[in-house]
């Protein structure tokens, strides 16, 4: 099987991994895609105000960050306490819902 690019998937099917990744919990997609959409300004925002914008908590932003870091969605601070979209992040948002 040949392995595609991030950009090349849907959304319909990033989401399905999404959900997958995320079982177990209690985040949905539309808590991940806010998140997305508070950062999709491109500036640097602390964990701080996205746990107070989304009303996660730390530990369940937490995972959320991690695996949109893994993705290549967004990227972190040296800190770590500061998180902001890539540019992949920023496509993803624009990805059609079904592959036509």
């Amino acid at each position: 099987m040949e392995k595609r690019e991030m950009a090349e998937y849907t959304k319909t099917e990033l989401t399905r991994f999404v959900s997958w990744a995320t079982r177990g919990s209690k985040l949905n997609w539309q808590t991940l895609d806010r998140i997305l959409e508070l950062l999709k300004d491109a500036q640097w925002h602390s964990l701080k105000e996205l746990e107070e914008k989304t009303t996660l908590q730390c530990d369940e932003l937490d995972p959320v960050i991690k695996l949109f870091v893994e993705l290549d969605f967004v990227s972190r601070g040296e800190e770590g306490s500061k998180v902001r979209i890539k540019p992949l992040g920023s496509k993803f948002m624009e990805l059609p819902a079904e592959s036509e």
